[in-house]
């Protein structure tokens, strides 16, 4: 990102006039050692925690440099693509397993709000809903008529039905990639959001296949080779899913966290198809999802793209193994940052797109813990998955608001200069520590000092 940053510096970036991205970079590097070099667990895990500040907060900068200047006009149309983390799911007013929210314009869901706020009184007319409950970035593909994507089992239990309610509810006679490639080609401002439907939903129809009591069920076919995967690559990831699977059984992982009623007569399978399902989608989400940019940038070269990226819904959230504590949500976390960087980069290294950094948006379940109705952990996350369709692990109304917001102040400007100086505020206030020298400090207090000035 830093690398990135310089270059757009070079160009000249206006938000980036006056940073000193070479201190930023050393203030990281400075946290990374001292990470390196603690004594404790606790000094450890300090040190790291100040280290991913610093370079969410040099994500946040990263993503105002992407921002866009959108003005509406006479003929505007935004369309909003992805899936249910943007469609309203859960929301008053959303209407569950009818259409999987295609159309459904939600009152409070981000890119209604958005519509609302860019095209006041004409937003219905101006503003197409196609998110789509449960979609893949392969599922995308297909329906834009992507050249060589077909369909297969998840696409038939998960999907077909949804895109044929979504077409018997606008009454057309047309395909579903007619109607959305119409759609993008009209419009001049577009936002997508993926990944949730690689990541979670697809772990979860495995999970359900392989609880199955009917024998004829199987797990959909993971083809490693299909997403870029060598066979020497897919030898080594099927070693390692084998060397895993003992040990998951050993920390008590295969029959502690399955919800009531759910039996599992085979629990070495069921770990193997657990582990194996998150890493494949995950894997397919990093092949697939640049593949949807450059396919929309094919239908429509000239609109502003907006990425809304991907949010971790169990940060800081924690697993007992074995009698110890260990943050599973960090290590969601880490997932989700390296797929928001990817997209971050893709945005920084492309013209009129813009990447939404949305990782603060707040969930149901965020709500309920907080109502202390609920408990932070990841036997509460999977209950969740697997017993209610998900509906709590969604962004609620705060989240949805702050989704807009964060898209909004990189269309318009809005709040940037107030944000950049609370990020260099944090910067300031990270540098009192122990770890740097005392010229090295004074240094960067100069430099952040006379910034904010």
């Amino acid at each position: 990102i830093v690398m990135m940053l310089k270059i757009a510096q070079k160009n000249g970036t206006t938000v980036l006039e006056g940073i000193d991205l070479d201190a930023i970079e050393a203030a990281i590097r400075a946290k990374l050692l001292a990470y390196q070099s603690a004594h404790t667990l606790e000094e450890q895990a300090a040190a790291q925690a100040a280290a991913y500040d610093l370079m969410v907060d040099l994500q946040k900068l990263a993503a105002k440099v992407t921002a866009v200047d959108y003005v509406p006009t006479e003929n505007s149309y935004y369309v909003s693509l992805g899936d249910s983390n943007v469609n309203g799911h859960n929301l008053t007013g959303f209407v569950p397993d009818y259409n999987g929210g295609f159309n459904q314009k939600v009152a409070g869901a981000a890119p209604v709000e958005l519509a609302q706020k860019l095209y006041g009184e004409d937003w219905e007319a101006k503003f197409g809903q196609y998110a789509l409950g449960s979609l893949r970035c392969e599922d995308m593909l297909y329906i834009l008529g992507t050249d060589g994507i077909t369909t297969d089992e998840y696409w038939e239990d998960e999907v077909s039905w949804r895109v044929d309610a979504a077409i018997e509810s606008i009454n057309s006679t047309k395909t579903i990639q007619e109607i959305y490639i119409e759609a993008i080609k009209k419009a001049d401002l577009i936002s997508i959001a993926l990944g949730g439907g690689n990541v979670t939903t697809f772990t979860g129809e495995q999970v359900d296949r392989v609880t199955d009591n009917d024998e004829n069920t199987k797990v959909i076919e993971m083809d490693w080779s299909k997403i870029g995967y060598t066979d020497a690559a897919i030898t080594d990831l099927k070693g390692f899913i084998a060397e895993m699977v003992p040990l998951m059984d050993t920390l008590g992982l295969m029959n502690k966290y399955v919800p009531e009623g759910l039996t599992i007569s085979n629990p070495a399978e069921f770990a193997a198809t657990l582990l194996e399902s998150m890493l494949y989608g995950y894997a397919s989400y990093n092949y697939y999802y640049p593949q949807v940019l450059a396919r929309i940038r094919e239908i429509n070269p000239d609109a502003k793209l907006v990425i809304i990226g991907m949010f971790n819904p169990i940060d800081d959230w924690t697993m007992e193994m074995n009698g110890k504590i260990v943050n599973i949500g960090g290590i969601v976390r880490n997932v989700m940052e390296m797929a928001n960087i990817q997209n971050l980069a893709y945005a920084l290294q492309n013209g009129n797109t813009t990447f939404v950094d949305i990782n603060e948006a707040e969930t149901f379940l965020d709500a309920q813990i907080e109502a202390g109705t609920a408990e932070p952990t990841f036997t509460t996350y999977y209950k969740s998955i697997l017993e209610g369709n998900g509906d709590n692990v969604h962004a609620n109304e705060n989240g949805h608001a702050y989704m807009f917001e964060q898209i909004y102040a990189n269309l318009t400007g809005v709040n940037v200069d107030a944000e950049i100086d609370a990020i260099v505020k944090d910067f300031y206030d990270i540098l009192n520590s122990n770890y740097a020298t005392t010229q090295e400090k004074l240094s960067m207090i100069g430099k952040t000092y006379a910034l904010l000035n």
